[in-house]
């Protein structure tokens, strides 16, 4: 697994890694005078290659070796017999075809509240379905939960659990192409969803877990909704994070007239309070305390100028929506403040 497969065929080189979870295989054109199939280590050829000044590079398979000769430089590889490469599996399903925009949106902010804890496989997963014709991309960690809608026309999969780092990366590469779209298809039979953009093809296994109920955790009123600047609600919060430390990161935030007051305290160190300005209100004033880091995740990941916050008490979840970020919602579960029953 720590190989990659490269193929010389019909002007056609391709490299395709695996990790057994995660497929991933691109075609680039090439002069091909003799084809062939090896094995390769994987990391120190992409950094060799990666080393190399732009420019034509010749690959030649000599003695069991792979010779690489690039200008004035050269180097010859150790291979491995590509039977021994993990078999790559074959794309089955129908596309569906997504715009590249909407693929990756669904990816960064509807898999903004995945977890780490890989371990715990359902909360470090993103959740897509469709619904008349609405895609959606959902994750929680059990603390917090990030939603992404975009319109779309033809989905017709039921809903897919898929790892979060692999997708992660698969949007990373697509990013990267900068192709106009992304065809998805669905293997039930193979466990796998597959990823097409030009001559890119991606495979990842399915999750193997039930998403929750995302809907009824999500609030549909609120007594108590504001507006602030996101920038200056951001720099408020680094300051508060360097005294909530001490205490989990946990913030209070105070709603009043026209201000919003960020509290941080720690018996070790002290107590750091900051004023952000409410662009609007509507409501009675009110407290509430979140891990500050659930915040900064989401204030740093977006670009909206402006933010909007809808509670109703203050152990009930609060929802965030930001500027500019059409059909994203996200929401966190408050903690106890303290002499709260």
């Amino acid at each position: 697994l720590s190989c990659f497969l490269l193929e010389a065929k019909k002007g056609k080189i391709s490299f395709s890694a695996t990790d057994l979870q995660t497929g991933i295989k691109e075609m680039v054109d090439g002069k091909v005078t003799q084809e062939g199939v090896v094995a390769l280590p994987a990391r120190v050829f992409v950094e060799y290659i990666s080393s190399l000044p732009a420019g034509t590079i010749e690959i030649e398979e000599k003695e069991a070796e792979l010779h690489v000769t690039a200008g004035k430089a050269s180097a010859v590889f150790q291979i491995s017999s590509p039977k021994d490469f993990p078999q790559f599996p074959k794309k089955e399903g129908e596309d569906v075809v997504l715009p590249r925009e909407a693929f990756l949106s669904i990816i960064e902010k509807g898999g903004l509240a995945s977890g780490m804890d890989e371990t715990r496989p359902v909360f470090s997963s993103l959740y897509i379905e469709g619904k008349d014709g609405t895609l959606f991309g959902v994750s929680t960690d059990g603390y917090r939960l990030a939603r992404k809608e975009v319109k779309t026309k033809g989905w017709k999969y039921d809903g897919i659990l898929l790892p979060t780092k692999a997708v992660r990366e698969v949007a990373r590469i697509i990013d990267r192409l900068h192709m106009e779209n992304v065809g998805i298809s669905l293997s039930a039979r193979l466990g796998q969803v597959f990823f097409t953009a030009g001559d890119l093809f991606c495979s990842v296994r399915l999750t193997e877990a039930s998403f929750p109920d995302y809907d009824a955790i999500i609030p549909k009123e609120f007594a108590v909704q504001i507006t602030f600047q996101r920038e200056e609600f951001l720099s408020a919060l680094k300051t508060a994070l360097v005294f909530g430390k001490e205490s989990s990161g946990i913030i209070k935030l105070s709603i009043q007239k026209d201000s919003l007051l960020i509290t941080a305290s720690s018996n070790a160190v002290g107590k750091n309070e900051t004023q952000v300005d409410i662009e609007k209100i509507t409501g009675e004033n009110a407290e509430i305390a979140f891990n500050g880091k659930y915040l900064q995740d989401l204030l740093s990941a977006v670009t909206g100028e402006t933010v909007w916050f809808g509670m109703n008490e203050p152990l009930k979840p609060g929802m965030f929506k930001i500027e500019g970020e059409e059909g994203f919602v996200y929401i966190v579960m408050p903690f106890r403040m303290q002499g709260e029953s």
